[in-house]
Order: structure tokens, then sequence, then C-alpha cells
């Protein structure tokens, strides 16, 4: 299995327009949701072969944290905190529970990926691609893992 750039690309808008585009039916968009989290976990497993893109490019456009988390709160208001293990361990009881914000999570996730495409847009896919990589496996795969379990828990509370 192979995913093309331009699948990449799409899979990224579509994440965004979830939040951006108020004119979905919400019980819909939280299927839809789920599937687009599965789709950018899929995507990271094909970027290995990205080398950091030298070049000097101009600063990326200016994330927006509030604009995002205002946009998730709006689309998914149902959504909101949730217990989740200080750390995974395969020694039992070694971790201690937290509190996951789901609407952090989703703006955590689309301020990265709003960054990706500007990336894309202005330096090129090389450069977007690696961006993706590195700031998925540093900074937003824990948010995006821990939101796939809490739509899990709440899909199987129903």
């Amino acid at each position: 299995m192979k995913i093309d750039r331009q699948e990449i690309h799409a899979a990224i808008l579509n994440f965004l327009g979830l939040l951006e585009n108020e004119e979905r039916e919400l019980p819909i968009e939280m299927e839809n949701l789920g599937l687009a989290l599965d789709k950018l976990a899929l995507i990271s497993h094909f970027l290995d072969d990205i080398p950091e893109d030298e070049k000097e490019y101009p600063e990326a456009p200016a994330r927006n944290y509030s604009r995002w988390r205002e946009l998730s709160n709006k689309r998914f208001p149902s959504l909101g905190y949730y217990n989740i293990p200080s750390k995974i361990s395969v020694n039992v009881g070694e971790a201690e529970m937290h509190t996951g914000d789901a609407l952090d999570d989703l703006a955590d996730i689309a301020n990265e990926l709003s960054e990706i495409v500007g990336r894309w847009q202005n330096n090129g896919e090389d450069d977007a691609l690696w961006h993706f990589r590195f700031s998925y496996e540093t900074h937003w795969e824990s948010h995006l893992r821990s939101l796939q379990m809490y739509l899990h828990a709440l899909r199987s509370e129903k």
C-alpha cells in the first residue's frame, strides 16, 4: 500500500475542513472525525523517506491556536475532558491518571496541520511533508492517539 502526496494533502485539508465547515451535520461529523484521525495516523507510516529540506524558507504563516480551539468547540461541543494514563507501560500500575482535553487535542492537531498547509503552498511538498513527520512525532501524535481512544470510549459507552 502506498499513499501519494495528493492523498496526504487531501487528508490534511479534509481534517481542517471538519472544523471549518459549519454546514455539515454533527452526527455524521463525529464519524468523519474518527476516520480523518485514522487517515492522519496512517499517513505517518509513509513519511520515513522524506529527507529534511535544508533550504532556507521564509517563516511559515503564523499559527492561530485560539481560532482552532474556538472552531473545535463550535463543531464538536459534546467533546470534553477525559481520563488518560500518564504513560503506557508494560508494568501494570505504574501510570497515574491525567485529564485529557479533546478540544485542546483538536486545536493542537489543526494548528500544526494549518502550518503544514502553509508550508505546502509556500515552500513545496518536501518541506511540508518533513514538517508533518517531525511535528507528528514530536508533538501531535499523542494528541491524535489520545483523541482516538476518547472517541472510541464515547462510541462504546452508547
